[in-house]
């Protein structure tokens, strides 16, 4: 589902909440840098809670140099091959 095709009004946190509402979400998962921009207030008013994703960059061998981080996720299937969903879910840390 496109979120134009949902034809809400808004900009910005609104247009966010009203997205939420349209599709009867009860909760809302942000990037780690919502809560610099989030009315969390609005959400919980109507009863939509907020959630902020925790994500942690893994570490892992690369064939040369020093390691380059946010490479696209192939450079990890391709360094590490098998283990790769591994090293992705011990990096990771509950949702807040």
């Amino acid at each position: 589902m496109k979120a134009s095709e949902l034809g809400v009004p808004g900009r910005g946190n609104e247009l966010l909440l009203n997205l939420c509402k349209a599709v009867g979400a009860t909760v809302y998962l942000s990037g780690s840098q919502g809560c610099h921009y989030m009315d969390e207030r609005a959400f919980g008013d109507a009863g939509i809670g907020v959630r902020y994703q925790n994500y942690l960059h893994p570490l892992y061998p690369q064939q040369f140099g020093d390691f380059l981080p946010c490479m696209a996720v192939v450079d990890l299937l391709f360094n590490c091959g098998d283990q790769s969903l591994e090293i992705l879910m011990q990096h990771q840390q509950d949702i807040k």
